[in-house]
Order: structure tokens, then sequence, then C-alpha cells
């Protein structure tokens, strides 16, 4: 006797078997078997009894559906048992039988002894097996196909690094061979070894692969399993559509897959598509989620004008909130980092607008400095990294412009600290004018309203031949940073740290040679350090003894 629903009811109870029974509580594949059992109750009383037995699994919770699956299990295996159809298919009808892995693909090349240890490390729980995996990914044995079928379960390895490297780069190295093995043991239900096979079998990126994934997307009965189906769809631009569907499903995990899925396919839709997301979903999620894939894409040229208009909108809303803090908010200094991730959306975009727009926002937090804490430059410093030096210095050099003498005030660690430090580094880097370099900056250093130490590249040597690298310097500095560097160094060797003389002692001295004063000189302050005090001359011999000896050799030469 032939009855399909019964054999197709069959099929899902086996998955059940496999997956457990927790899952069959509301489970729409069961549901969709109801209807047609209570009809055929009408006719015989046995497929009432199935019905109901099915219904109570339906209905049940976590601690009885194990007792009503077997039930039900039971009764339809005594059923289709006693009622099946025993005809015998002739030989000659036969379909041939295929091997899982084609003649060409098959490598046994490799000795048992070479084999064994693999085998051991991919199915044990010993110490060193990520070693002995990884060498061997190396040396090519693991495209031996008598490990695959272990490859293939060691996606779910409890060792997670193991897990991501058969993942993300073995099972990629096979490729095609090992997705029947994959594809034998992947059930479609939301647990982790089918969300990772999946993973695997999408990072394998072959025709064979988009089967499942669409099978996976047309039952749409997971939320994890279906969200790495959606990510892997940007791999096939032919399933761009479907994807546009999932961009709001109510899900995080489903959504999430649908925009990277879009993000990897970068097309002028797909962006249109997540900017208008950004736009009209005005809930962290979506900004948080949308803005992330957009600012690692590989080409933004789909991006340009639109993100920037979205970018200028979202940073006035925000500073408009900063500027009217509520009262919770005034007791503490406004962070930027919340709007962070909105500013790293324009990196990479070379167009004048976003350059205005990085001067217009610096100057902000450099003005209203109050209300924020200092990391409003380092954002705006981060996004000038993504600029030719001479075009980062041009940008500061507008921005100062725009500085009023109300604004050039300082306070430590500030908004303005921090900016003058940076641009100092771009006089270095770009060697501006010696003079105008002082004229800007010696005031500053002098009054320790910024950091002289990046000064300290410019006129101190580290190499053996310390003299002839400070000699060779096609930079120099003005004279007048002699006297000025002098007043901040020599103060600091009067401190109680050790480490602290022992390296401003190695600075000044590396400013008497950088400005070529005299031997005599030189010497002479080493000698006044030496005998100055009892507690710096036990610095001098724990610390810098032998480093004297070698700038007074240097010295002689």
């Amino acid at each position: 006797m032939k009855i399909p629903v019964l054999n197709d009811l069959q099929q899902e109870v086996n998955r059940l078997y496999i997956a457990g029974s927790k899952f069959a509580a509301n489970d729409p594949r069961l549901k969709k078997f109801v209807p047609t059992l209570e009809a055929m109750a009408q006719k015989a009383p046995v497929f009432k009894k199935i019905s109901d037995n099915l219904t109570a699994l339906i209905q049940s919770d976590e601690h009885s559906s194990a007792t009503h699956l077997f039930e039900l299990g039971n009764l339809l295996y005594a059923i289709l048992y006693t009622q099946s159809d025993t005809d015998i298919t002739p030989l000659d009808n036969k379909q041939p039988l295929v091997p899982i892995v084609s003649i060409e693909d098959m490598n046994t090349n490799h000795r048992y002894s070479q084999v064994k240890p693999i085998i051991d490390a991919l199915t044990t729980t010993s110490s060193g097996r990520y070693n002995i995996i990884d060498t061997a990914a190396e040396d090519g044995l693991l495209k031996d196909s008598r490990f695959y079928l272990y490859i293939a379960k060691a996606v779910n390895d409890k060792y997670s690094e193991l897990s991501e490297l058969i993942i993300n780069h073995i099972i990629p190295s096979i490729g095609l061979p090992i997705v029947p093995f994959l594809t034998k043991q992947l059930v479609l239900d939301d647990i982790a070894i089918n969300v990772k096979t999946l993973t695997a079998l999408g990072n394998i990126k072959q025709a064979d692969v988009l089967t499942i994934l669409d099978q996976v997307v047309e039952e749409n009965n997971t939320t994890k399993l279906l969200g790495v189906a959606l990510e892997i769809y940007g791999n096939y631009p032919e399933r761009e559509e479907v994807l546009y569907g999932f961009t709001t499903h109510k899900n995080a995990k489903v959504r999430e897959g649908a925009i990277k899925g879009l993000a990897a396919l970068n097309t002028p839709k797909a962006i249109e598509h997540m900017l208008h997301l950004l736009r009209t979903k005005k809930t962290e999620t979506y900004q948080n989620l949308i803005l992330d894939v957009l600012t690692y894409l590989p080409e933004k040229k789909h991006l340009l004008e639109e993100t920037l208009a979205y970018v200028q909108e979202t940073f006035d809303e925000f500073t408009q909130g900063a500027m009217n803090p509520t009262e919770k908010q005034a007791k503490k200094q406004i962070t930027i980092y919340d709007f962070g991730d909105t500013i790293d959306i324009l990196r990479g975009i070379q167009i004048p607008g976003v350059k205005n727009f990085i001067v217009n926002a610096t100057h902000f937090f450099i003005v209203n400095y109050k209300y924020f804490d200092n990391s409003g430059i380092r954002y705006m410093s981060s996004l000038l990294r993504d600029y030719q030096a001479q075009e980062c210095f041009d940008m500061y050099t507008e921005v100062e412009a725009k500085l009023d003498k109300d604004t050039k005030e300082f306070r430590r660690n500030g908004e303005l600290n921090q900016f003058y430090t940076n641009f100092l580094n771009y006089h270095l880097y770009l060697e501006v004018d010696k003079d105008i370099f002082y004229d800007k900056f010696h005031a500053k250093i002098a009054n320790k309203q910024i950091d002289f130490h990046h000064l300290d590249q410019v006129y101190q040597g580290y190499a053996e031949d310390a003299w002839e690298v400070l000699r060779a310097k096609p930079y120099r500095l003005a004279d007048g940073w002699y006297e000025v560097l002098m007043r901040v160094l020599e103060p600091q060797l009067n401190s109680n740290s050790l480490y602290e003389v022992s390296t401003f002692l190695h600075q000044i001295v590396g400013l008497k040679m950088y400005f070529d004063k005299p031997f005599s000189e030189i010497e002479e302050f080493i000698e006044k350090v030496e005998n100055s005090s009892r507690k710096r001359k036990e610095v001098l011999e724990h610390y810098t003894k032998k480093q004297i000896e070698y700038y007074k050799q240097s010295l002689k030469k």
C-alpha cells in the first residue's frame, strides 16, 4: 500500500529523531499533515489515531515531546511495515551506482603512516592538534580523499580556532570534491554544526552549493541557517532580488545575512537600498549594521554624494543634541564614539565634499571642546590618514585658519592639544621650512602645551653610528630650538625615577650633538651630571654608565 502522506510524515519523524524532539513544537512542516489526516480519519480509525498523536506532538512542550514522538513513530512504522509494498524491482531496471567522490577526484597517494596522525588530530581532543592539521594543509596532505569525511565533521570541532581554520581555509582549498560529505551531514535546523557546515559550503563558491542555499531560503523556517544562506547569496548576483525581501525581516540574524549579502554584491541598486534603510529605519539595530558593512566595502563608487549627505544629516542631529544636552548628559562630557561608525563610512571616498566635512567637523569639536571628550580629533585624524600627507597638512592649515583668538587656549589632553600635536607631525614629515616650523610651535612646546617627544626623532639617534646619523639628517631644526628644548629637558634630570633620568640624559646629549656643540661642552655636561649628586650618580652607575662611555667615544671620532 503506497500512501504518500504517510511516507512524507515518516521522513519528518526521521528528521526529528536526528535533530531532537524539542524542535517538533509548532513545527509548520508537521502542521501541514493534520488536515489531510483528519480527512482520512473519516474512512479509517487508524488515521484518526495518527492524527491525534501528531497533534499531541505538535502541541507538546520540551519535556513531553520525546514521548509523543516515540508513540507517533512506533505507530507510523508499524503501519508502513505491515502494509508496505513488497514488489521487487528487477535488477535490469535499477539505476547505476554513482560514487560519492568521482574517480578523478580520488587521491590516496600518501602512506598510512602519514595519514593516521592527521586522522587522530581530526577526531580526538589531544593537545597540539592545530599545528598538526595546519602543517598538513600547508604540505598539501589534506587533498587526500580519505580525510574528507573527518574534515567535514571537524567543522564543529570544540576548539574554535581549529574549526575556523577548517571552514575558512582547508575546505575552500579542497573545493568541490568535499561537497558531498558536507551536504550529507547537513540538516536544515538551527544547530551549530549545520550553521558551520553551510558556512563551509558557502566558502567553496561553486554552483552546486546554490541549490542547497535555495532549499534553505525556500523553506524559510530557520533563522541562523537562513541568515548564513542569505549572506552567501552575496556570491551569486542572480539572487540579488531575493535578498531585498529579507532586509527588513523581524529576525536580526536573517536581516543581517541579507544586508551583508547585498554589501558583498556591491551593486548600485544594493547600495541605494541600504542607504534608503539608513534614512527610514532610525533604529540602532539597522544603522550600526548598515554603517559597518558600508565602511568596509572594497569599492565605494556607488556611495559618494548620497553617503556624505547622510553623514552630514546625522552629524547635524548629533551636534544639535550635544549642544543642548539633557540634565543627565550635562553632568559629563558627550562622547563621539556613538557617532564614530557614521564617520567611518566616509573612508576612501575621494570627493571635495568629504574634505570640507572633515575640516568643518574638526573645527566644531575644537571650538565646542567643553561638550566633548578628546575623541573628536582622534576620529577626524583617523579619517585624514586616508589622504596623502600634503592633503592632510592642507586640511589642518584650513582648520587652524578658522580658529579665533578665544579658541587658542589649551587644556591638558584637550582637543586643541591633540590637533596641534598632529599638525606638528605633518610639519616634520613634510619638512616644512625650519623658521616657519619654529615660529608656529616653539612657544607651545616651551610652555608645555603640547608634547615635544616627536621632535626627539629629529635630534636623537639610536644606531651604533649615531654621530654620523645625526649629521646626515636632511631636515635641520632652527637654532632657536636648542634653548627651548634645553629648558624643557634639564629640569627632568631632577626626577626620582631612574628611568626618566636616564632617558632625558640621553636626549640632552643627543640634542647637544645635533646642534654641533663643542666636545668640551658636552664632556663638561656629562661630568657635571656624573658628579652632581649621590642620587643621580647611583642612577648613572645603574643605567647609563656604558651609554655615557659610548657618547664619549662617539664624540672623539
